[in-house]
């Protein structure tokens, strides 16, 4: 839904330094479940999108780029890892995700299978597509993410 002024459609936030990778996917998405679709290179342009609409579902790389004015966006999550991950977009973007009264649900598309930095996410994420994901797999985790209740972690 629009903050500003109150639209209904749903809405699904992209998070990746590699969008061409999901072009088709977005394409799919966007005539199969009648969705806006908003596509974010870095942390930073995620969260600015983040301000001023409200999501249904974020599908997140974990490895992103922090972008411009990184430090504002690093929480007590990303911080505690920080000596130990190169790359800390994906919790910064959690960390940011976690001030929003309402958070979206998350979805995880990611190449990296260990669990123990997937779980570090919580309770927001609802799922895991494994990146590359043919476009079959990717829309079934997708709608699965959108009708699920739990966490992926439970």
């Amino acid at each position: 839904m629009d903050r500003k002024n109150g639209a209904c459609k749903m809405k699904l936030l992209i998070v990746d330094d590699e969008p061409y990778n999901l072009e088709a996917a977005c394409r799919v998405l966007k005539e199969s479940l009648d969705a806006e679709i908003v596509m974010a290179e870095t942390v930073s342009q995620a969260i600015d999108v983040l301000l001023v609409l409200d999501f249904d579902l974020i599908i997140t790389d974990v490895f992103i780029p922090m972008g411009a004015d990184f430090k504002d966006y690093v929480g007590p999550r990303a911080r505690k890892y920080q000596d130990d991950m190169q790359h800390l977009g994906g919790l910064a973007l959690l960390d940011s995700i976690e001030k929003i009264s309402n958070p979206p649900k998350i979805l995880v598309h990611t190449a990296c299978t260990d669990f123990a930095l997937l779980q570090v996410f919580g309770e927001y994420v609802v799922g895991r597509i494994p990146k590359p994901a043919p476009i079959d797999i990717f829309l079934k985790e997708v709608r699965d993410a959108l009708n699920s209740n739990d966490s992926w972690f439970l």
